[in-house]
């Protein structure tokens, strides 16, 4: 049991109630956060909706709470989703190589002739 000072006195409750209130919290927030920027329709089926609010839901808000605390900077969550499109847009352009990019000698397969040649093990067992 803890005492806690309230403004109508003092109150005791147990540590197990205090510590779901404090987990609970954070929870709210992650909720809160969340309810700024959703793109879920009324007309889309409930398992599409559960897919996309796994992934752009709680995947986006715990992504964007890390990116906050290493970087120090303070940008919202709207802004943080923009510039995640944004790379993974830049992402699929730059992976594109041109022909004489894939030609060069460090990337160029050669096959190799080998000695013997071995048969399938089905063909030598019907024959």
């Amino acid at each position: 049991m803890k005492t806690l000072h309230q403004r109508g006195g003092e109150t005791e409750k147990l540590e197990a109630i205090l510590e779901y209130n404090k987990a609970k919290a954070h929870i709210d927030l992650a909720d809160q956060i969340k309810a700024y920027s959703h793109c879920l329709r009324r007309g889309t089926k409930w398992y599409r909706k559960l897919a996309v609010e796994i992934f752009l839901g709680s995947t986006i808000v715990n992504t964007h709470l890390v990116f906050k605390q290493v970087t120090q900077e303070n940008i919202s969550i709207i802004e943080f989703r923009k510039k995640i499109c944004l790379s993974l847009l830049r992402l699929s352009e730059t992976t594109e190589t041109t022909e004489d990019e894939a030609n060069t000698p460090e990337t160029a397969h050669v096959l190799q002739e080998q000695s013997s040649r071995l048969r399938c093990m089905l063909s030598r067992y019907e024959s």
